[in-house]
């Protein structure tokens, strides 16, 4: 049986939940305010004409829809964040990349020779959602080990980084796939 070397996994669904609840939640939040408008304009406009400042209702306007377009980038940016994220192996060692600014893209990871063995938590939600916390551990540094959480397939991405690794690390690497 060959092992490819080279494999990808991402992020399971499970990681995009606290993204959509908050979506959720915006989107609420703003059906309230809009059916709760003339009660915010009734009370900016007596703010505005008790202080003399009759912009200040119109500032509000403002600020709220300012706010919500934050809100809502914030959520597509986050979506993306998740999204950018890839756990993969290849010749040299297991690796995490993620990133959605060009500035903020990069990867890192161990090398075969350095790992100590690659794990995955389980519990009855991880099980259900079919999304586990993954981690590969640094033989000498546990502060370069890669912790992940929210991983799809997490139980075939430790069996195959512990069997690349066996492969890699005892030299039985004449049944390993070079693709």
């Amino acid at each position: 049986m060959q092992t490819p070397v080279y494999e990808e996994f991402r992020k399971s669904w499970t990681a995009y939940v606290k993204s959509f609840i908050f979506f959720i939640i915006l989107v609420i939040l703003t059906v309230y305010l809009v059916q709760n408008s003339q009660n915010i304009s009734k009370f900016t406009l007596s703010l505005s004409e008790k202080t003399g400042f009759m912009w200040i209702n119109e500032w509000c306007k403002f600020a709220l829809v300012v706010i919500l377009l934050l809100l809502f980038l914030k959520l597509i940016l986050n979506v993306l964040y998740i999204r950018s994220f890839k756990l993969y192996t290849d010749k040299s060692g297991v690796w995490l990349y993620s990133g959605i600014f060009p500035w903020s893209k990069g990867s890192s990871g161990i090398k075969w020779q350095d790992i100590e063995d690659a794990s995955y938590y389980t519990g009855f939600v991880s099980w259900l959602c079919r999304s586990w916390t993954v981690q590969v551990t640094h033989r000498f540094t546990k502060s370069s080990s890669i912790y992940q959480n929210n991983m799809a397939k997490g139980q075939r991405v430790v069996e195959h980084i512990n069997e690349l690794h066996k492969h890699f690390f005892v030299g039985n690497s004449d049944e390993i796939n070079y693709n």
